[in-house]
C-alpha cells in the first residue's frame, strides 16, 4: 500500500531560524489536484504560527491559537505523512513572489492579516515590512524592538502552555 504523502515547507522566520511546516489542508488539496503550481510557493510570504498551539478540547473559550507571523517559503517538497504528524500547518493565506516584492506594503499586510486578533495583526505588518525591506537594504536583522517584543509573546504563548498542562494533570488526578 502506498503511503500518502504531504506538502512541507522550509521557510525562514524573520528571525533567520529555519522551520519546517506542514501546508495546512486546503492548500494540499490543491497541490493535489494540480502538482505544478507548487512553484507559486517558492519565494511566497506565508503565514506561519511562531510558537506552538494550544490543545485544549474541553475548554473552547481558551484562546488556542498562537501568535502569528510572516516567514518567507525557501523550499516546497513532499514527506510521508507519518513524517509529518508532529509538524505544525502553515497558514492558507500566502502571496506568492510575482506578488509581495512590487506591491504596496499596506496592500500585503491588509490580505496576510485576514482576521487575525489585535497584536496578530501588528505582528503581521511587522514582518511584512521586514521581508519587503530586505529586498533594499543589506541588513538582515530584524529591529532589536521587533525581535523583543516576538520573543516576549512566544514566552507568553508556551508559560500558557505549560499552566495548562500542569491544570489538566491535577484535573486527572483528583
Amino acid at each position: 500500500m502506498a503511503q500518502k504523502k504531504m506538502w512541507c515547507l522550509k521557510v525562514q522566520r524573520v528571525s533567520g531560524e529555519l522551520k519546517t511546516f506542514r501546508l495546512s489542508n486546503e492548500l494540499q488539496v490543491a497541490l493535489a489536484r494540480e502538482p505544478t503550481k507548487q512553484s507559486l510557493l517558492a519565494g511566497a510570504l506565508i503565514v506561519i504560527p511562531l510558537a506552538p498551539y494550544l490543545k485544549n478540547k474541553q475548554k473552547p473559550v481558551l484562546n488556542r491559537q498562537p501568535l502569528m507571523g510572516v516567514g518567507y517559503v525557501q523550499k516546497i517538497f513532499q514527506l510521508p505523512k507519518r513524517q509529518t504528524m508532529r509538524l505544525a500547518d502553515a497558514r492558507g493565506q500566502f502571496i506568492s513572489e510575482a506578488y509581495w516584492p512590487h506591491r504596496a506594503r499596506a496592500s500585503v499586510q491588509k490580505y496576510l492579516c485576514h482576521d487575525y486578533p489585535f497584536w496578530t495583526q501588528q505582528q503581521i505588518k511587522s514582518d511584512v515590512k521586514f521581508w519587503q525591506k530586505q529586498r533594499h537594504t543589506k541588513n538582515k536583522k530584524a529591529p532589536r524592538l521587533i525581535s523583543v517584543i516576538t520573543n516576549s509573546r512566544i514566552y507568553h504563548q508556551i508559560t500558557k502552555i505549560e499552566r495548562h498542562k500542569v491544570h489538566q494533570e491535577k484535573d486527572f488526578g483528583s
